[in-house]
């Protein structure tokens, strides 16, 4: 009975664990950048991950607007939520096709490289 009880633990514990990885693997952390370039202005968008929260920066024209934002990792589409209506980039509140490789993410086929 003590054997059957140790094995059922090893099982549990393994289980535990594994349960935890699925979980934590829908979660990116660093930071990812995209810089583009059109008519001689250059525009970058910074993406700061930690947990389940993401801080948006944008600056282009000598012109920054920051927003902290949470965000939801599903199958092969990203949730990102901005509750302040005032930001000015509220617009980049949505659903999107997303993509992870081994140091960019693709959002919205946009393509952003990790930068740390």
């Amino acid at each position: 009975m003590k054997k059957f009880a140790r094995i059922l633990a090893v099982v549990m514990a393994v289980l535990m664990v594994s349960l935890c990885f699925v979980a934590c693997g829908n979660k990116l952390s660093g930071t990812y950048e995209h810089t583009e370039e059109a008519m001689g202005i250059t525009a970058t968008v910074k993406l700061e991950f930690d947990g389940d929260k993401v801080k948006i920066s944008s600056e282009a024209l000598g012109i920054s607007a920051s927003v902290d934002a949470t965000y939801e990792i599903k199958d092969d589409e990203i949730t990102i939520s901005i509750d302040d209506e005032d930001s000015l980039l509220k617009d980049l509140a949505g659903t999107f096709d997303f993509e992870k490789g081994k140091d960019y993410v693709k959002i919205d086929g946009t393509e952003y490289k990790k930068a740390d």
